[in-house]
């Protein structure tokens, strides 16, 4: 076979099956921002979330280790978060807590490790997001103007069935917009990785005595896509 499309045919093997494993959490998250747009509101989810109060933070990190979503399955559910003017520090502790933790990547931590380990990781994760998410704020300062705007109005006057069928004709316009656009952008990693990084070689060049390991899996590991079961089972 021909070296570029043997490596074509690598790259897009590992894109669709990343593609496979991201669809559950996609559906999820693609679920949950239309109902956070016609059944919850752009007031409701900005009280979810905890709003302009000192929660916003704790709380946006709460919701995002009780959402079965991950690194993927996020990005509707922040389009919907920014629409309704949340601040982008809120919005930054969802995004870094739900690719870490959901209830049931939670639970299968708990049969490979001890407890306290896991409660201590979550601990840390919290205040990780807190630092970042205060520093973000105090960065944009533009969050304040996006929060006392009006931006956009409710869409709950939509009532029974016509409700639904909004949620749902929302749910194919994310599918087949700039969502989708920005999950493959997401999943194009999993191909350049393939297509770059010889067979096998992760196995062989990053050893215990390799001083640059560490750089080397940064590297690695910021394009790469890993379900929040897979992470579980590789960090325990």
């Amino acid at each position: 076979m021909n070296p570029a499309v043997q490596l074509f045919v690598g790259g897009f093997t590992r894109f669709v099956q990343g593609f496979c494993a991201a669809a559950p959490t996609l559906l999820v998250g693609l679920f949950i921002a239309a109902i956070l747009r016609y059944y919850v509101g752009r007031n409701g989810t900005r009280r979810l979330f905890g709003g302009d109060s000192i929660r916003q933070l704790p709380q946006s990190w709460l919701i995002g280790m009780l959402l079965p979503v991950c690194s993927i399955g996020v990005l509707p559910i922040l389009r919907e978060m920014r629409r309704a003017g949340i601040k982008p520090g809120a919005m930054s502790a969802f995004a870094l807590s739900a690719p870490l933790f959901n209830p049931l990547s939670l639970l299968y931590g708990l049969t490979l490790s001890r407890p306290l380990v896991i409660i201590l990781f979550a601990a840390g994760s919290l205040l990780i997001v807190t630092v970042l998410g205060l520093v973000w704020d105090a960065i944009d300062r533009r969050s304040k103007l996006t929060s006392a705007s009006p931006s956009v109005p409710d869409e709950l006057h939509v009532i029974g069935l016509r409700r639904l069928a909004a949620m749902l004709m929302q749910l194919g316009r994310e599918t087949t917009g700039l969502t989708m656009l920005s999950v493959a952008l997401a999943l194009f990693g999993l191909f350049a990785l393939a297509a770059v990084l010889p067979f096998g070689s992760m196995q062989t060049s990053v050893e215990q005595s390799d001083p640059w390991a560490p750089l080397t899996m940064t590297g690695v590991a910021v394009p790469a896509y890993a379900t929040p079961m897979l992470a579980m089972s590789n960090w325990g």
